[in-house]
């Protein structure tokens, strides 16, 4: 499970300290999850906007978010809270948290074209596997920000994701393309497949509406996103 890792933030540090995964972080915060990773990798600094939230949502005192890792965390008076078990960590882990099997591997931000990374093999936080997925091979999950692709999706929704289902045009997908550029990693889409042609791939996105178009040799995967429909069993 991510809390096991070694933290990137001072953030992540407490966060690990307190036994709480980043998607329950986020909505105790009342943070979008991809801002909340944003913050922890260091990629964006912790503003005063978010770090009331962050601070009242993990107990601690406003100050302490903004010392160095490693630095003693300074916990609130809470009732029945001592130093000795500051953290549920070190209480028997809930079902939810032992189904926490799932990788989050990015979250698909809405730029002009809705272009965002793919963090292939380091997962930035583990979601709850759904009944209907139990003993499914190849899952993993993004969060989607930014509005791109609404009303199919909306800022700060998981989408469940399959590395080995190859879809078909009408599927939603993520499509990873290499930059022409050598050397530089690929950008992936979460748009939906319109056709694939022996020489390009053609994907559309919802809002504004309009269909991208990249050369075949370009395309390195296409994943398929596996819908509600599927995850709920409807």
């Amino acid at each position: 499970m991510d809390r096991f890792a070694p933290p990137r933030s001072r953030v992540d540090e407490i966060r690990l300290a307190r036994g709480l995964s980043s998607a329950d972080l986020a909505r105790q915060a009342g943070i979008e999850p991809s801002t909340l990773h944003k913050i922890v990798s260091g990629s964006r600094g912790l503003s005063e906007r978010f770090a009331d939230p962050l601070a009242k949502a993990q107990g601690v005192q406003r100050e302490t978010l903004f010392a160095r890792i490693g630095t003693p965390i300074s916990w609130l008076d809470e009732p029945g809270r001592t130093a000795a078990s500051p953290t549920r960590s070190r209480e028997p882990p809930s079902e939810d948290e032992r189904s926490r099997d799932v990788p989050v591997y990015g979250t698909a931000e809405a730029g002009a074209d809705g272009a965002f990374q793919l963090n292939n093999g380091e997962a930035i936080d583990w979601a709850s596997r759904p009944s209907r997925l139990t003993g499914m091979q190849g899952v993993f999950a993004i969060y989607t920000e930014g509005d791109s692709m609404v009303p199919w999706r909306h800022p700060g929704e998981l989408v469940f994701v399959h590395l080995h289902r190859d879809p078909a045009p009408g599927c939603h997908v993520i499509a990873e393309i290499w930059e022409r550029e050598k050397g530089q990693p690929p950008r992936a889409f979460l748009k939906k497949l319109v056709r694939r042609t022996a020489t390009r791939v053609e994907l559309e996105q919802y809002n504004p509406r309009k269909v991208i178009a990249f050369e075949k040799e370009r395309v390195r995967r296409l994943y398929r996103v596996i819908e509600w429909a599927e995850v709920l069993g409807v």
